[in-house]
This record gives C-alpha cells, structure tokens and sequence, in this order.
C-alpha cells in the first residue's frame, strides 16, 4: 500500500527494524487459543490500533475502527489490506477485555524504549512545536488510557514524551 503519513511510516519502519510484530506474538501468546475456534486479532494489529487512538486523540474503540475503515495512512500503518475488512469495535474491545493490564503496559513500554533508543532530533533540526499541546494532535488520550482496565495507569509523562519522539521522527 503506497498512502501513509510520514509518522506512521517511520513509526513502522522502526516497529519492523526491531521486529515489533515477533515481540508482540511471543509476549501475547498466552491469551490466544491454538487451533480452536475463529482467530482472534493478531496483537501486532491489535496494538498498531491502540497506537492510532493513542496520536489521535482518540479515546472510543468504536471511533478507532472507524479511522481505521475510513483512513488509507492507517490501513497502511496496521497493516491491513484495502480488500480485508477492519476489526470491528466490538473485536478490538473483547481483544483488550482478554488481555491483562501488565501486558499493555510491557508493549507499551517496549515501544517507548525503542523510540528512546532512536532519541529526538537535535534542537537545530526540529521544527517548531507551536501546537502540540493541543488535545488530538498526536498526544494520548489521558481517558483512553484508563479505559485499559481498572488498574493502575502508565505515566503519562513518558507517553507523552514517547509521541513527542515519534511526532519528530515523522518530520524527519
């Protein structure tokens, strides 16, 4: 698929360098049956999902299905094909009612130290920041967050800072 935003490319160039997908099957592995019964959302596009809520501001799963239905840069970002169908809202919650708290925490973790790794670009070469403060411009949700489950809450501080790190590899 060639449309896709330059956040998103980049973000998938660097999930596909350190083998997100691989990480994110090994590390949910536990919460999908074998061979029995209909297969369940595979986690690399499960959480490519939470992604797109989470830069967008978007804090209803209902919503992020429908971005993700209505959006070619985000069919390309979670890989799914113009010809396949976008997982239904009600599939993208029963996926996060499955899996536990700690395990999105651990994904979400990871995906901030690999783009820590990566590190922001020097302050010559970022473009000026003049709006990111505002509520849908790539930062989180502070509710979506908390709709995760009843437990406790990342920091938000280091997600926002994570974004921050991706708005600017975007750019570059």
């Amino acid at each position: 698929m060639g449309a896709s935003h330059p956040l998103y490319q980049r973000l998938n160039r660097i999930l596909d360098d350190k083998k997100f997908d691989e990480y994110v099957e090994t590390i949910c592995e536990d919460f999908y049956a074998g061979e029995v019964g209909r297969p369940g959302l595979s986690p690399g596009i499960y959480f490519r999902l939470l992604m797109v809520g989470y830069f967008e501001g978007i804090d209803s799963e209902r919503r992020i299905a429908w971005r993700a239905s209505d959006s070619l840069s985000i069919r390309s970002f979670v890989r799914i094909a113009l010809d396949e169908s976008v997982p239904d809202h009600s599939t993208i919650s029963r996926t996060r009612r499955l899996m536990d708290v700690e395990t999105h925490q651990a994904v979400f973790q990871w995906v901030l130290a690999v783009l820590a790794e990566k590190g922001p670009r020097s302050a010559k070469h970022r473009r000026p920041r003049r709006h990111a403060r505002r509520r849908g411009n790539h930062y989180p949700s502070s509710t979506f967050w908390q709709n995760l489950d009843s437990g406790p809450t990342p920091n938000l501080e280091k997600v926002m800072e994570g974004c921050a790190v991706i708005q600017d590899l975007g750019a570059s």
